[in-house]
């Protein structure tokens, strides 16, 4: 008699599904990324300061905590989600 071909399709379902969860983990990461980590760094960078606005400014340089590494690390996400 012919053998059914019902045993092999679980298995290729089974696979399929495996790459489509890998696939949506590869796709979220951007947004996990985005919204999990970039909100956590916070690390100061020294600006140093032109000489233009040295004489309103009290150092020769500004400190900036929030905006430097976090740029940083949105424009590589961005280049990774094109």
């Amino acid at each position: 008699m012919a053998k059914s071909k019902k045993s092999s399709a679980p298995a290729k379902a089974a696979g399929k599904n495996t790459k489509q969860i890998k696939l949506g983990i590869a796709l979220m990461m951007p947004l996990i990324l985005v919204l999990g980590v970039i909100p956590l760094v916070v690390h100061m960078q020294l600006v140093p300061i032109s000489a233009d606005v040295q004489p309103f400014w009290k150092e020769n340089y500004a400190t900036d905590f929030f905006s430097y590494y976090k740029s940083r690390l949105l424009i590589l996400t961005a280049i990774y989600m094109v």
